[in-house]
C-alpha cells in the first residue's frame, strides 16, 4: 500500500463539514485544499482550522485547477459522486485517483 508524502498537496474533493481533513492533519498531512459544492459545508471545514483553501466547486463540471496541481485526490463518503446509471451509491467508500494529463 502506498501513502502520500506529509508534505502533498491534497484536495479533498466533496470535503463537507471537513472530517476527513481534521483526520488527514491528525496524521501529519497540512497541505489540505477543501473542495465543496456547498459554501455552508465549506463555512464548517473553516472551522476546522486545517484547509488552506477552500473552493466551491461542482463535481462532474471542468474544474479550476491546473492539471497535475494534486498528488492525491480523495472523495470520500460522497453523496454527490457521478456513478453509472443503476449503480447505487455506496456511502462510505473511499476513492483516491491519481491526477494525470
Amino acid at each position: 500500500m502506498k501513502f502520500a508524502a506529509e508534505d502533498a498537496r491534497i484536495l479533498d474533493a466533496g470535503s463537507g463539514m471537513g472530517l476527513v481533513g481534521a483526520l488527514l492533519a491528525e496524521g501529519g498531512y497540512q497541505n489540505l485544499i477543501a473542495m465543496d459544492l456547498s459554501n455552508g459545508m465549506l463555512d464548517e471545514a473553516r472551522k476546522k482550522n486545517v484547509y488552506k483553501e477552500f473552493r466551491q466547486m461542482v463535481m462532474g463540471e471542468t474544474l479550476a485547477f491546473d492539471t497535475d496541481a494534486f498528488d492525491p485526490v480523495l472523495s470520500v463518503g460522497d453523496p454527490t459522486r457521478i456513478l453509472p446509471k443503476g449503480e447505487p451509491d455506496v456511502y462510505h467508500q473511499v476513492w483516491v485517483l491519481e491526477v494525470t494529463s
